[in-house]
């Protein structure tokens, strides 16, 4: 009898662990939530860095549509900025000159 409650015992522990580990998501699955960021145009000028995202990530495609304002997605340092502007500051937007990359200090020998 001792037999048989052992047994119970250790096929209910067993069953227990495989439904757990059945209902577990493997960690690189899961989606990473990311916040959401509502920020204007001037806002987002003022961001350090985000400028950059923004030109890397956007094009000015959109620029034959006729719309008072216009409003993107960008994805910068795990928050996604939605940015809303006018035409008037997208197109200045996409005519300045940014530098992506910093470029390494030249050594004098």
């Amino acid at each position: 009898m001792k037999t048989l409650k052992l047994v119970m015992i250790a096929f209910l522990v067993s069953t227990v662990a495989m439904v757990g580990f059945a209902n577990l998501d493997h960690p690189d699955t899961q989606p990473v939530s990311k916040l959401i960021v509502n920020v204007t145009f001037e806002e987002a000028m003022q961001i350090p860095g985000l400028n950059v995202a923004m030109h890397q990530q956007l094009n000015n495609d959109f620029m034959g549509v006729n719309a008072s304002t216009y409003t993107f997605d960008v994805t910068h340092m795990n928050y996604v900025f939605r940015i809303t502007g006018t035409y008037a500051q997208w197109v200045w937007f996409f005519k300045i000159n940014i530098a992506y990359e910093i470029y390494p200090k030249t050594s004098k020998t």
